[in-house]
């Protein structure tokens, strides 16, 4: 990394890397300059390392006249973490943390960030609130400062997980783990409780936690409780300490009721027949579109296998091998192919074979695609279809 620096302090930026119009390149230049000095700074520690020191030096000597032009919350939060990390105490590093103080937004119990631009790898609406909000809090932990405004960050991460338990990405969810983690450190308080939980007036599950367990995850299923309409679900704690809880719902809609929109992407699935018999081929043709004018980056394609059929893997090999697709591996249900990404009017077909191994009439499972970084806003999905294989 030190060899890559530029003469005044900055690293540049692999213009591949660049979305299109997206990103301001002096702002994409400052981030990624931050970034890096942030990692020498964290990997140094106490090191005396003189090439090391002249090579932050000369980072923070590019990177404080133009913090004052940034005005996004995520670039910020990210220079933040590199100055607390090089001298939390320093007027520069107070400055940059009051500004990104004066950009959170307050909810009640709540605090957080949002951002305009998408972040390094390609997160955007709010899995990028989220990743930029876990930076943020983890910048104010690191600097020891507005601890309220620090809870409450911390706060809107512990409720915005998602029904899995983490924050909708990869990146939003190590940065969230990260934040959550450093606020613990230190912390004694001991969990010693009987926990009782009702759903509707009735007692499903009692559970106990004590110091030597109170890091296992508990789940309690509650479908055989629940009813049409609103269900009331109570959490009786008895005992010392606190811990963290988490309600995740489900539900399914039948196709009819699904309103069509255009979505930022698009995904099609063709079969050239659905009745067959067994050890018959089928051919599957998948089309991918962005409909949006930015190239859509790093896009899982994730197709239901039909019941009883085989996928003739040699027709994706050569698809890698031909650069269409990045990569594929399959589940026993699912195919998932990766797209490193998908251009405006540039639509990807994906063609391959399954082979019919039993007699069976079942649907195929449904197909969906999604931006992986940003699967809340570019999530789309096309219906199943029903085979019939015949003896």
């Amino acid at each position: 990394l030190i060899s890559k620096q530029r003469q005044d302090g900055s690293w540049d930026v692999d213009p591949g890397g660049i979305r299109e119009g997206v990103i301001n390149r002096q702002t994409d230049v400052l981030r990624v300059t931050a970034y890096i000095t942030w990692a020498l700074v964290e990997t140094a520690g106490n090191d005396t390392d003189a090439q090391l020191k002249r090579a932050v030096a000369r980072a923070v000597d590019y990177i404080s006249p133009r913090v004052g032009d940034v005005d996004d919350a995520y670039a910020l939060a990210v220079i933040a973490n590199a100055l607390v990390g090089w001298d939390r105490n320093s007027a520069l590093t107070r400055r940059v943390i009051e500004r990104l103080v004066e950009m959170a937004i307050v909810e009640g119990a709540v605090a957080y960030w949002r951002t305009k631009m998408p972040t390094f790898t390609y997160s955007k609406g709010k899995t990028a609130d989220l990743e930029t909000t876990a930076l943020a809090a983890y910048a104010l932990l690191k600097a020891r400062v507005h601890p309220d405004l620090t809870n409450k960050a911390l706060t809107y991460l512990v409720r915005n997980k998602d029904a899995f338990g983490t924050w909708h990405s990869t990146q939003a969810t190590i940065w969230s783990l990260k934040a959550l983690l450093l606020a613990t450190e230190g912390a004694t308080a001991e969990i010693d409780a009987r926990i009782a939980i009702r759903c509707n007036g009735k007692e499903v599950a009692r559970l106990r936690i004590t110091p030597e367990d109170s890091d296992i995850v508990r789940q309690v299923d509650l479908r055989e409780f629940v009813r049409e309409g609103v269900n009331e679900v109570t959490i009786e704690w008895d005992g010392k300490g606190t811990a963290v809880y988490q309600i995740g719902a489900r539900f399914y809609l039948p196709w009819r009721m699904v309103r069509e929109r255009r979505e930022f992407l698009d995904i099609a699935v063709d079969y050239d027949r659905r009745e067959l018999s067994v050890n018959d081929i089928v051919q599957c043709t998948v089309t991918v579109r962005n409909n949006q004018p930015a190239t859509a980056k790093m896009v899982i394609v994730d197709i239901g296998i039909p019941p009883g059929f085989q996928v003739l893997t040699e027709d994706l090999t050569a698809l890698v091998e031909e650069k269409v697709i990045q990569r594929f591996n399959m589940t026993g249900r699912q195919l998932i192919i990766y797209l490193d990404e998908v251009r405006p009017r540039q639509p990807i077909r994906i063609t391959y074979r399954l082979k019919a191994r039993y007699p069976i009439r079942a649907q195929s499972g449904k197909a969906i695609a999604y931006e992986y970084y940003a699967p809340d806003q570019t999530r789309t999905e096309a219906k199943p279809v029903e085979f019939v294989v015949r003896r």
